[in-house]
């Protein structure tokens, strides 16, 4: 291990660049699911089992599944050489991430209702990914959907499904 920790803009930049990298990783992986009918029924459909999705739902893969997305968390981590504080609050942000992206809820904290520029996708893109499943492969960020499509028919990233979580108290 290394003797010095790294300073505070080294490792918000390391934990950045490897969110950005795992999401691209996992992009491409979850774009290939989601193309062949054979793939996508015996690999990745047990994640999409449920209409509505729940926190539950981002631990409901099956065993190929769960080693091709820690297999994009791993080649990430090993591709930038982080740092290994870094790697540790990484893992801790995106289990948070995949947890909030699943648990059903718009909560005006979350990430894409916080970043500007719809940089982030957050749990109204994924919920319309998981009742649609042919827009939105991107488990955080836009930029490759918005990129390479396909465009949704008729949807705006904040007027999908999830509730808010102002009404969930009414």
């Amino acid at each position: 291990l290394p003797l010095v920790a790294p300073s505070a803009a080294r490792l918000l930049a390391e934990v950045v660049a490897l969110l950005v990298v795992y999401d691209a990783l996992f992009y491409c992986v979850h774009r290939l699911l989601h193309s062949n009918r054979r793939v996508y029924r015996y690999i990745h459909q047990k994640h999409h089992e449920k209409p509505v999705t729940r926190a539950n739902d981002a631990v409901r893969l099956t065993f190929t599944e769960e080693v091709l997305d820690a297999g994009c968390s791993i080649v990430g981590v090993n591709l930038l050489r982080a740092h290994p504080l870094s790697r540790a609050v990484y893992n801790v942000i995106i289990v948070s991430l995949i947890t909030e992206l699943h648990c059903g809820y718009d909560f005006p904290w979350a990430l894409h209702n916080i970043v500007p520029f719809d940089l982030v996708g957050g749990p109204v893109r994924h919920d319309f990914h998981h009742t649609n499943g042919r827009h939105f492969f991107q488990k955080f960020f836009t930029y490759l959907d918005d990129r390479f499509g396909p465009a949704p028919p008729a949807i705006k990233a904040k007027d999908a499904s999830p509730v808010r979580a102002t009404d969930a108290v009414r």
